[in-house]
């Protein structure tokens, strides 16, 4: 918290202690499942998997509720623009939206609102192909999604073998 000193022109942090009442619970119980959550995501993705293994069950399709879902192509620019989306930096804490995505990967919205619905609905249907593929989960009683932690790890493997070099892809090897 920030108060005022006796003049104007200084201001001193003060620290405030946390309150412990019950009706404080849930904001507790929230920023504490927040501070885990940017902790995991901050920690290095090490792995001893392959590449090859994290990313081959991406490629395949896959049958969720009786719905067929396609493999995704982590090589393709339209598939690699969704993941880049997905595992900004921004959505560590408080997740993503559908808004967040279309944002990214169409810019501002058309005016046109049959245009609009139409991204919005794309958009939709890419969320639900991520769902089902294991990487993204939805935030109960939220219009938010959040990174699975297999997810974290294999979008981080898929991101840093698309920006490694020719040389370092083969002197790893």
């Amino acid at each position: 918290m920030i108060q005022w000193s006796g003049s104007s022109r200084e201001i001193f942090w003060k620290p405030q202690r946390a309150r412990s009442g019950i009706a404080d619970l849930a904001s507790i119980t929230l920023a504490t499942h927040t501070n885990e959550r940017y902790l995991n995501a901050l920690g290095s993705v090490e792995s001893p998997t392959r590449l090859e293994e994290l990313s081959a069950p991406l490629c395949r399709s896959v049958v969720k509720d009786g719905r067929r879902y396609r493999g995704l192509n982590p090589l393709s620019q339209e598939d690699a623009r969704l993941l880049e989306a997905v595992q900004q930096g921004a959505h560590l804490i408080s997740g993503f939206r559908n808004r967040d995505i279309c944002q990214f990967l169409h810019g501002d919205p058309p005016a046109d609102e049959k245009a609009h619905r139409r991204q919005t609905s794309r958009v939709g249907r890419l969320l639900a192909l991520l769902r089902a593929h294991g990487l993204i989960k939805k935030v109960a009683k939220t219009h938010r999604y959040q990174v699975t932690p297999s997810g974290r790890t294999r979008l981080a493997a898929i991101y840093a073998a698309r920006k490694a070099s020719v040389e370092q892809l083969t002197s790893a090897a």
